[in-house]
């Protein structure tokens, strides 16, 4: 496996010969030697040409809160 960049914001992995590591647990090892934090939570995409692989990661967004109360809605019935 080839590193080619960590940040505290995205990992980007070259994998060689359809290697297909952990995700979670190779991101989160990678970020603890660069010295960074590990992610609460993350997003990762896998892109394949030929045998080799290209694994981007980045933390994932903070999750949306619920709506309370008679606020505007997406899906809602129409009076």
């Amino acid at each position: 496996m080839d590193t080619y960049a960590i940040s505290e914001d995205a990992v980007a992995l070259l994998l060689p010969d359809k290697v297909t590591p952990d995700v979670g647990r190779t991101v989160r090892a990678l970020l603890r030697m660069a010295g960074f934090a590990p992610w609460e939570r993350m997003e990762a995409e896998l892109f394949t040409l030929g045998d080799a692989s290209l694994l981007l990661a980045r933390p994932a967004p903070p999750r949306t809160k619920r709506l309370s109360g008679p606020g505007p809605r997406l899906r809602g019935k129409i009076s």
